[in-house]
């Protein structure tokens, strides 16, 4: 961990697909900052389509409201319209935090 940011977290936002992969078949995703809410938002701020659709496709939990707000605010168009499509950011959902 490098300050409280695990190498998950890094490879989500980086857009280190592979290594994202790994992680979740070796069981360290839960191995998280929080929880797995912020993977989701992570690879939405760095506008990484295909580790959201590798982590929604693996279970891991989105982050309603926030995922939508990640792509939406750093323009991460074809993330944003992937969440609309599939429905993946409800906007009545919200974080833990309730945000």
């Amino acid at each position: 961990m490098i300050n409280k940011v695990t190498p998950f977290r890094i490879a989500a936002f980086k857009g280190h697909l592979e290594m994202c992969q790994l992680l979740v078949a070796h069981g360290k995703a839960n191995n998280v900052d929080q929880d797995n809410k912020w993977m989701v938002c992570a690879a939405c701020y760095g506008g990484h389509l295909d580790i959201v659709k590798h982590f929604f496709g693996t279970g891991i939990d989105n982050c309603g409201r926030l995922a939508l707000a990640a792509a939406s605010f750093h323009g991460r168009d074809d993330v944003l319209r992937h969440l609309l499509s599939e429905e993946k950011a409800s906007g009545g959902k919200s974080s833990d935090k309730g945000q």
